[in-house]
């Protein structure tokens, strides 16, 4: 049976992660890998918690150092769940804000379940990205519902991505005018 595992790495996003664990998980993962770096938030604890809820569907690796070193950290654990994956299975390595959406509403599991569905080694999706108004209270789940304004890039220029990092730093660009790389399930 194929089975997908997400990995997510979280430090200082609660309770938002709260609400992408657990999407994730109703969702699109069988199980849900979260690694949580040192946070002066409630990650840890909150997580703790959907342990205690999820079971067995929740795996947290707890990340004890200060750097956020978010690239090798991620690598690591991704070794670490090929090693012990069967061939069959897929990874989904989402962000703690992620919120995966099919267009044609049927969750991942079941298109990678369905006949014919796991015969590729990639599935690619483009990433949306919607703004929250200044008043919007990440603690509060009512306010999520004012999330209704898609960021629509705007800006395709063919600069590197350090010139690009300069120009949103001196504000020039914003984030969110420049198009975002398409992820993918492996």
């Amino acid at each position: 049976m194929v089975r997908i595992h997400g990995l997510t790495l979280i430090r200082e996003e609660w309770p938002l992660a709260l609400i992408a664990i657990n999407h994730a998980l109703l969702h699109h993962v069988d199980h849900l890998h979260c690694a949580v770096q040192v946070s002066s938030d409630a990650t840890l604890e909150g997580v703790q918690r959907l342990k205690g809820h999820w079971g067995e569907r929740l795996t947290l690796v707890e990340i004890r150092t200060d750097a956020y070193l978010q690239e090798a950290i991620v690598a690591t654990l991704v070794r670490q769940l090929a090693a012990l994956a069967d061939p069959s299975d897929w990874l989904y390595v989402l962000d703690a804000d992620e919120f995966g959406v099919c267009p044609s509403g049927v969750p991942l599991r079941e298109q990678i379940a369905a006949p014919g569905g796991s015969d590729d080694s990639e599935r690619r999706y483009q990433v949306w990205n919607w703004i929250a108004p200044v008043d919007c209270d990440d603690r509060d789940l009512a306010s999520y519902a004012q999330v209704r304004h898609r960021a629509r890039p705007c800006v395709f220029l063919g600069l590197p991505p350090h010139i690009l990092a300069e120009e949103i730093g001196r504000g020039f660009l914003n984030y969110f005018d420049l198009p975002f790389y398409d992820k993918g399930l492996f």
